[in-house]
């Protein structure tokens, strides 16, 4: 099937264009090499499809009816590929994004806000919530995620970074002895943030520093 519709093709640009040398030309391929395809047309189709000497070339019977099937074929699938081409020179389409609900208030909606104005094809579909969801499986084309990325096929950039604190109530520091170095703070009571708490916590000093492998979520 694949081969017909190469054999097709070639037929018709050797019609459009009078000849096997001209259509040759302009597909790039030796005067033989078009021969050949039309011929092996005819022979699979059983039947002659152009009348041709050292001057011109004309259609048969059949000739005419195959041509006229195969041009709407061709012609869309010409404007297929011209709207592909098109395509990149402007954006279009439905654009679907997942986001971490703690980025609802963040400057990232100002970019996305710009991109929204810098393109006015692109439909932006974003879903700003804690849960994981499935990328592939739910049709998202991007996810921004906070935290530390693991092993994945996917690809990833880096945005930018969140910067974190380290805070305690006055009221639980009150109950606490007061901490004089980052070991101090080992048997503390910890909260983390439930989407990146796998990577422990790391306090620097200059260069020095202290990581609590101790240190789990209560």
């Amino acid at each position: 099937m694949l081969d017909h519709l190469k054999q097709i093709a070639i037929f018709a640009k050797t019609v459009d264009h009078g000849s096997f040398r001209e259509a040759a030309r302009v597909l790039r391929l030796s005067p033989s090499v078009v021969s050949h395809h039309v011929t092996q047309l005819e022979q699979q189709l059983g039947t002659a499809l152009l009348y041709h000497s050292t001057r011109k070339l004309s259609l048969t019977a059949d000739g005419e009816r195959l041509l006229a099937a195969v041009r709407s074929m061709i012609e869309a699938a010409e404007a297929g590929l011209q709207a592909i081409a098109d395509q990149k020179s402007q954006l279009s389409g439905v654009l679907r994004i997942t986001a971490p609900a703690a980025l609802g208030q963040s400057m990232l909606v100002d970019r996305f806000a710009e991109f929204s104005l810098a393109n006015p094809l692109v439909q932006l579909s974003i879903n700003f919530t804690d849960v994981r969801r499935d990328l592939i499986g739910e049709g998202f084309d991007v996810a921004i995620r906070m935290g530390w990325l693991k092993d994945s096929t996917l690809i990833a950039r880096k945005l930018f970074d969140v910067r974190r604190r380290l805070v305690a109530g006055q009221t639980y520091c009150a109950k606490r002895s007061k901490p004089t170095s980052p070991r101090d703070l080992e048997d503390w009571d910890w909260l983390e943030l439930g989407q990146v708490w796998g990577k422990k916590e790391t306090l620097r000093s200059g260069k020095k520093e202290r990581r609590f492998p101790n240190a789990t979520p209560k």
